[in-house]
């Protein structure tokens, strides 16, 4: 069976052959011929000044392309920022999410990679012509746009995208107050240690409640503290200021930057 490959590189052992190797005729036209047997390869390079039709990756390892999502700096779609050689692939960002335990993973500007277990920031899915950067590394694979980023999940998996909302009750939790917090004198003191990148509010609750806590906070997304002690109704903010979604629930706000969203128990 004839099959067509393509490709940036040649695999390490690679040599040229003599033409006469690759001598069967194309199945769609017997005047030409379409490479040979045991591996003959008749190989093309584009003419210099043509670049390569950039085009999105479907399938690679675990992961499946679910198109282009919009992204801003102030809204990050991906919530983690992965540093990386300006030279990149598809393939490294996904590569570089997998090895992290994220379920979603993104590239966007031709090489910056992104990943996450939620589309947070009120980002949507966008036309597909948004994304039309090729990777700076494989100048035939699309790695995002500006403002627009490749997005990629788990084959199999789910996620969630916004809106987000406040939730008034979680389990025999109600909500109370948005406040504003200090490093030098929190209100509420006891900080949780649970997976940054895996918060929502069940979590958060559940893990203050089995600790015996009767007030629960989440904080910038991300974080969740626990206490005993009511606030007091003066440390009040607007609820507005509750504004980063839960890292792994864009359907949940999870308190914003410095600003605990809190929960009483209720007996």
């Amino acid at each position: 069976m004839l099959t067509t490959v393509c490709g940036n590189t040649l695999d390490p052992g690679s040599h040229a052959l003599s033409p006469s190797a690759c001598q069967i005729p194309c199945p769609g036209n017997p005047d030409e011929l379409c490479g040979g047997t045991n591996g003959a390869t008749q190989l093309y390079t584009l003419k210099p000044g043509i670049a390569a039709i950039p085009h999105v990756v479907p399938v690679f390892d675990i992961w499946t392309s679910v198109s282009c999502w919009t992204d801003t700096p102030g809204a990050r779609a991906l919530r983690t920022y992965v540093p990386s050689a300006a030279t990149i692939q598809v393939q490294d960002a996904l590569n570089a999410c997998k090895n992290r335990g994220f379920t979603l993973a993104g590239v966007e500007y031709g090489h910056e990679i992104y990943c996450g277990n939620a589309v947070l920031g009120g980002n949507a899915a966008t036309d597909a012509s948004n994304c039309n950067f090729a990777c700076e590394g494989n100048p035939s694979q699309i790695c995002g746009g500006s403002n627009a980023i490749s997005l990629y999940k788990v084959l199999g998996s789910t996620f969630t995208s916004g809106p987000a909302v406040i939730p008034q009750h979680i389990g025999n939790w109600t909500y109370a107050l948005c406040s504003r917090d200090s490093l030098s004198a929190r209100t509420v003191p006891t900080s949780m240690s649970l997976n940054a990148d895996k918060m929502t509010l069940e979590l958060c609750v559940n893990a203050c409640q089995a600790a015996g806590f009767t007030v629960a906070a989440a904080q910038y997304g991300q974080e969740c503290r626990c206490g005993n002690t009511q606030l007091p109704t003066d440390t009040t903010s607007d609820d507005s200021l509750c504004n980063l979604g839960c890292s792994a629930n864009a359907n949940e706000f999870c308190g914003g930057s410095l600003v605990n969203q809190v929960y009483y128990r209720s007996a």
